[in-house]
């Protein structure tokens, strides 16, 4: 699939009456290509579907912006690889969720996500120069052994700015992590099958919260150098 516009003539998907739908890539051959697209909201789904599912396929999104209702996510991606440039997430449920994927994105952004910004499950995602506002979830939720690498980035959410369970890594250097309601980095107790979750943050500043960090015993969480002690005791 080919989709592309232009800076001055976007193409423009949705729905006119907001009555569901949404679009399915399946098992596309090659990779797929959208470009300059709005994808301006397909309406609550009945059946809880995102509004763009992309599976088994590649997929590049260059300067698309994504928008719809908060009761709907806006883009699932599962098990392909997938390059996100210069995008735009606005409103929706959960944002951005890749499942398996390996991933790369630039200069993308989550304004005003109805739950979590950006989901990885499994798989591996590098960014560069991310910035999230106004979730009401998770800013970045890291899950299944997912591995994260950020260059520079601003995740701020009304709960965990970063939330990492399930033997999940993430490295990042550069950048600010902001809470109103949770920890800046919340790393839940070690699965008994994926083993302790990681995390290193170099250059990094938390505000915006009383207890910036939440570690359960068994993680292995170092800033600046400097490895942090658990925090939090692990469920039982």
């Amino acid at each position: 699939m080919d989709w592309q516009g232009s800076d001055g003539t976007p193409i423009v998907v949705g729905s006119s009456d907001r009555s569901g739908g949404g679009i399915v890539l399946l098992d596309a051959a090659g990779s797929s290509r959208f470009a300059h697209l709005r994808f301006e909201g397909f309406g609550a789904s009945a059946v809880h579907v995102p509004a763009f599912v992309v599976q088994g396929s590649n997929a590049r999104f260059d300067h698309c912006l994504f928008a719809d209702v908060r009761e709907r996510d806006l883009l699932l991606m599962v098990r392909g690889e997938a390059t996100v440039n210069e995008c735009n997430f606005t409103g929706g449920k959960d944002q951005l969720t890749m499942a398996y994927c390996k991933t790369s994105t630039s200069g993308t952004e989550f304004l005003g996500g109805g739950d979590d910004a950006l989901s990885v499950k499994g798989g591996s995602i590098v960014i560069k120069q991310m910035a999230v506002e106004g979730a009401l979830g998770s800013g970045l939720k890291l899950d299944e052994a997912a591995k994260a690498i950020i260059s520079s980035g601003y995740i701020g959410s009304s709960k965990d700015a970063i939330s990492i369970s399930e033997g999940s890594g993430l490295k990042m250097t550069d950048g600010k992590l902001s809470s109103l309601k949770g920890e800046a980095v919340d790393v839940d107790a070690v699965h008994a099958r994926h083993g302790p979750s990681s995390v290193e943050l170099t250059h990094v500043e938390v505000g915006g919260m009383d207890v910036p960090y939440r570690i359960g015993k068994g993680n292995n969480v170092i800033v600046d150098n400097k490895p942090l002690e658990a925090t939090a005791t692990p469920a039982k």
